[in-house]
């Protein structure tokens, strides 16, 4: 950190009685500051000893942060997305935050969501959605929309076109808005995710990663309840 004095990055000593919003709003400060030290000074000095922002750059390398970092960390490891541990779901819970929406790190093509105890985690880095595409994402395209009465009672809707030009539609049901699918977000007793719900159909996509390969395959409504 060479933007002054060591100064504590907000999270290192967040304790499960800390309101969640709290952390956030203290995260948001420490981006700001020194967005504002770069902007005031964006290059080296003579010395090479002073860069601004330079503490929010370091904060974008994992390795630099022990590997806690809201930048750069994911909920998938070795292409598998992993539900966060109880205790995470809890906290947030608590803290009155029932979704997290990340962007990082490509996971097929279409986001993929985790539910844990009512909490959505959702992910929508559809980056890599066709390798055989020049530009890796092809046809592939995925809106996530958040809709509903207030901030506090709405529910996800996933819409877009898969990388072999198929629609998708579906309306994630939560504890306010219980009508609606209740089968997309969640895993089968042998590992695969239940990603998205083909438009006009009983058909949901399904899918499984290995590495960077990730597989589909489409399962009935009824099949898909036995699986579960």
């Amino acid at each position: 950190n060479s933007d002054g004095p060591q100064e504590d990055v907000p999270g290192e000593y967040v304790t499960e009685t800390m309101d969640c919003r709290m952390w956030i709003d203290e995260l948001n400060k420490f981006k700001d500051r020194h967005v504002q030290s770069w902007v005031d000074a964006p290059y080296w000095d003579d010395n090479r000893t002073y860069r601004g922002g330079s503490a929010l750059m370091g904060y974008a390398y994992g390795s630099i942060m022990y590997g806690k970092s809201t930048m750069v960390n994911s909920y998938v490891k070795s292409g598998r997305p992993r539900i966060p541990h109880d205790n995470v779901t809890n906290y947030l819970k608590n803290s009155g935050i029932e979704r997290v929406v990340v962007g990082h790190q490509p996971i097929g093509d279409s986001p993929i969501i985790m539910k844990n105890q009512h909490v959505e985690y959702i992910m929508g880095d559809t980056s890599y959605s066709d390798a055989t595409a020049t530009d890796n994402r092809g046809s592939a395209a995925s809106e996530i929309l958040i809709e509903g009465e207030s901030l506090e009672r709405n529910y996800t809707t996933i819409t877009g076109k898969l990388s072999d030009n198929r629609l998708i539609n579906v309306s994630l049901s939560n504890s306010w808005y219980q009508d609606k699918d209740i089968m997309v977000g969640k895993s089968t007793r042998d590992g695969w995710w239940v990603k998205a719900k083909i438009n006009g159909s009983d058909l949901y996509v399904l899918s499984r990663a290995e590495g960077f390969t990730v597989h589909y395959k489409d399962v009935a409504a009824t099949d898909l309840v036995k699986m579960l």
